[in-house]
């Protein structure tokens, strides 16, 4: 049962759709899930994104207002295996359908709540988008480059946070449940699901080195092309860099190797110069065969067009 609007959860059922389950959502009839609403647009005013995460399920309206309302759902919870909501925390108990409700009618239910901040954190009553999710846990800062932070232009706090945390601990939380015969409640918070990503970064800040990953490397950066494109170069093992010396023909910088550091800033800038002198079909091409990572950095309607079929889960 797929309580959640936007992106997080639609997306996390939709998976578990694609899986196999049989995925009923759950709609309010006043307003409904906002992403039907957000541009674009089909023909008869349905976003299309809404569409997407929400091809092969089950809808039903339900006003979770109404007492009525909420005695229909706790009657589809006793059939039910999982319950994905996006509530704020505690909205859900203040309707009279929280965990404790929906575990007398089934003991063995999972719920699966996908919130910004989590259930218990301080934060856990704030608004909050991507973006936000982002900054508080520290990832968005590690983008920053020249005194300006870019916005990213995918959602990786909603999807990497919500929908594949949320996906991997429903699946994780199915197999318990058939040990233990209990109900469980799984509290995912975007913003905290995120940590795990700064790993890395975290022990190199910590050791005050300056790090490859973070577009201070030469052999590990994005360099503009003639043709106002892109070309991407992860050559951080030294076999790579060594191929894609080779490649350019410029043996005398063999040795530059990470390239990291104030020392080695003209590095990158001659590397630019070099890019830049070309078209990004041009160095596509050159680098086709090469064993250098040295890729071109395409846009989502090149790697989708239009009329392409995006497959959300490839079974």
């Amino acid at each position: 049962m797929d309580l959640t609007r936007l992106l997080p959860g639609p997306l996390c059922t939709r998976w578990l759709c694609d899986m196999g389950a049989e995925v009923i959502k759950i709609e309010d009839p006043h307003v409904g899930d906002y992403a039907k609403h957000y541009p674009p647009l089909d023909e008869n005013g349905v976003g299309v994104l809404y569409q997407k995460l929400n091809e092969g399920k089950t809808f039903v309206e339900i006003d979770l207002k109404e007492k009525n309302g909420k005695e229909s759902l706790l009657e589809m919870v006793q059939d039910a295996d999982i319950v994905v909501e996006s509530f704020r925390p505690g909205v859900m108990e203040k309707m009279g359908i929280g965990f404790d409700q929906l575990k007398k009618r089934n003991p063995q239910i999972i719920l699966c709540s996908i919130s910004g901040y989590g259930q218990k954190d301080e934060k856990n009553s704030h608004p909050g988008h991507d973006i936000n999710y982002l900054g508080w846990s520290g990832i968005l800062s590690t983008l920053e480059e020249n005194g300006s932070i870019p916005v990213p232009g995918f959602q990786l706090a909603d999807i990497a946070g919500g929908s594949m945390t949320s996906l991997s601990s429903i699946l994780a939380a199915l197999h318990q449940v058939k040990k233990t015969n209990e109900a469980i409640h799984l509290d995912v918070s975007m913003t905290h699901s995120l940590l795990p990503f700064l790993a890395i970064i975290k022990n190199q800040l910590e050791a005050k080195a300056p790090g490859i990953i973070t577009g201070e490397s030469a052999c590990y950066s994005i360099y503009k092309t003639k043709d106002e494109k892109f070309m991407a170069l992860g050559a951080m093992e030294k076999k790579f860099w060594d191929q894609f010396c080779n490649q350019i023909n410029k043996p005398e910088w063999l040795t530059r190797h990470p390239g990291i550091g104030k020392e080695f800033s003209p590095l990158k800038q001659d590397i630019q110069t070099l890019v830049g002198s070309q078209t990004r079909e041009y160095w596509t091409n050159l680098f086709m065969n090469a064993d250098a990572c040295f890729t071109p950095v395409l846009t989502p309607i090149e790697v989708c067009p239009s009329k392409s079929n995006l497959t959300f889960f490839p079974l």
